[in-house]
């Protein structure tokens, strides 16, 4: 095999070791329906990593999406160092999120906080694409981590400061309230709080899927789980194997871009390109004939032309000399 044919027969062995998991194609067609919906400038292959990460938790460093695409690890890192910022307007338990809403509520916050820059930090929250991706991820944190982390939970409220959030950030203060007063019941009763912090993570994941199309329970077996981590993992090998192989621009940019899709996603695109590839075929032959049709005519009238010119020529320079040439 040369290079591309070895990285193109990895990828369809690991795409053919989960073919037949009806629960893993289904969760793979949410992970590209899901991050397609994003519409973020991130490569959606590294997204999709990501997601397949925060959801299943099948790798704790972002490792495909690290390799994949380094804009988005460096995105990430810069609105949760926003929302770190925006922790600190946290009041009696109440995010004060409330005051980058209404502009003639800021000014206490600016006076509280003088050392944050708020028309930046909202400036960013408005613009940054990695924003939702931060807030999925600590929300997802929070509901599948054992022990809820409080910080996760206030980071991604505070980033919740859009017009379009807002009445997800409603549902996620009532949910804040409720953990305060779960939090507290450890304290009288551990078996009670270990079932209201069940119930509490309950409802907030499906408030998640609910208002940002975030599945998280997916239920899937031990083999299951197993058989996803080591489809991760094989994937994570071919993307290395894919940057250390020098194959070709055409080749890494097809198997990056079905990475992590459903069996049904990859046949399709294949049809497509398929389908490219014979148009364009069709157009080279098309264009073939036509030049050839048009060289031959245009040789013909030509060699037809200077045929009635010669002709021409000799009846005109011959006939004086054979004068009754004509009646031969």
């Amino acid at each position: 095999m040369n290079k591309d044919e070895y990285v193109q027969a990895m990828k369809q062995e690991i795409d053919e070791s989960i073919k037949e998991d009806e629960k893993i194609q289904h969760f793979l067609v949410w992970l590209h329906e899901k991050t397609a919906s994003l519409g973020s400038p991130y490569q959606e292959s590294a997204l999709r990593a990501f997601y397949c990460d925060i959801v299943e938790g099948t790798s704790v460093n972002r490792e495909i999406s690290r390799m994949l695409d380094s804009n988005l690890d460096k995105d990430i890192d810069e609105v949760r160092g926003i929302a770190n910022q925006f922790r600190e307007l946290w009041d009696n338990g109440q995010p004060v999120a409330r005051w980058v809403y209404e502009i003639e509520s800021r000014e206490p916050a600016y006076s509280r906080f003088p050392q944050i820059n708020f028309k930046r930090l909202v400036n960013q929250v408005d613009t940054s694409p990695a924003v939702d991706i931060v807030v999925d991820r600590n929300l997802a944190l929070v509901c599948k981590m054992e022990a809820v982390q409080k910080e996760y939970a206030r980071q991604a409220i505070a980033l919740l400061i859009r017009e379009s959030d807002k009445d997800f950030l409603e549902k996620m203060i009532d949910f804040t309230n409720i953990f305060t007063r779960v939090t507290k019941g450890k304290e009288s009763n551990v078996y009670f709080y270990e079932e209201d912090l069940k119930e509490w993570k309950s409802r907030l994941t499906s408030w998640l899927f609910k208002y940002r199309n975030l599945k998280l329970d997916w239920q899937f077996s031990d083999e299951q789980k197993q058989l996803l981590n080591n489809y991760y993992a094989a994937n994570k090998l071919l993307v290395y194997c894919l940057k250390e192989s020098n194959a070709s621009p055409e080749v890494q940019k097809e198997i990056q871009e079905t990475l992590l899709l459903p069996i049904a996603e990859i046949e399709k695109r294949k049809w497509h390109n398929g389908k490219g590839k014979l148009i364009l075929s069709g157009r080279i032959v098309f264009s073939f004939f036509t030049n050839f049709f048009l060289y031959c005519f245009t040789t013909l009238f030509f060699g037809c032309l200077l045929t009635l010119i010669i002709y021409r020529v000799f009846v005109t320079v011959f006939k004086p000399i054979y004068p009754n040439s004509g009646g031969l």
